[in-house]
């Protein structure tokens, strides 16, 4: 099994930057989505790799390729890079790394540190996520939420000036998938 990763760049408003990522990774139809965010033209432009990491045995030394697919245990590193082509600053920028299904989230990966996790792009906490569900007692009990279970990142950018970029960094690994051997038929 192998997981494509799709490459985005488009340009949007600040205010919908979040949309832009999350949006056309999720959307069935990206060449639409593509086609209606770029008719008017936008302060930030928004583009997302992947890189699969991969570290030299004996340096230890960690060099990038770019990732269309991966396959079992690779490491990828996605990288979404806001960059303002408009001539004034853009305040309080907020930034959005999609985590697709099929690929799990490494905890302490993300650059630059103090990212925000969600389950479902619209709630978002401190990590390590946190959720509360009844034990066999029927009382509430707070448990962390695994890790498998992220499915953005989003961190407080900050300001962007004219004419400058930010980029934030998150490293994924594909999911563990159980696969049950076909019974064999008996003769």
């Amino acid at each position: 099994m192998s997981v494509l990763f799709p490459r985005l760049s488009v340009v949007r408003t600040v205010a919908q930057v979040s949309f832009v990522v999350l949006g056309c990774l999720l959307c069935s139809d990206f060449v639409q989505a593509k086609e209606m965010l770029e008719k008017k033209p936008q302060p930030v432009e928004v583009t997302l790799e992947a890189f699969k990491v991969m570290v030299d045995p004996k340096s230890g030394a960690e060099t990038f390729v770019a990732a269309d697919r991966i396959n079992g245990k690779e490491v990828v590193e996605y990288r979404v890079k806001y960059r303002n082509v408009s001539n004034n600053t853009v305040e309080k920028l907020t930034a959005v790394l999609p985590i697709p299904t099929g690929v799990d989230y490494l905890p302490a990966s993300e650059q630059p540190s103090g990212a925000f996790a969600s389950v479902d792009g619209k709630v978002y906490a401190a990590i390590p996520l946190k959720k509360q569900i009844k034990n066999t007692k029927g009382t509430l009990v707070e448990v962390l939420v695994p890790y498998t279970e992220y499915r953005f990142l989003q961190w407080s950018v900050g300001d962007l000036l004219a004419d400058s970029s930010k980029t934030v960094s998150a490293r994924v690994k594909m999911s563990a998938v159980s696969v049950k051997k076909p019974k064999e038929k008996a003769k």
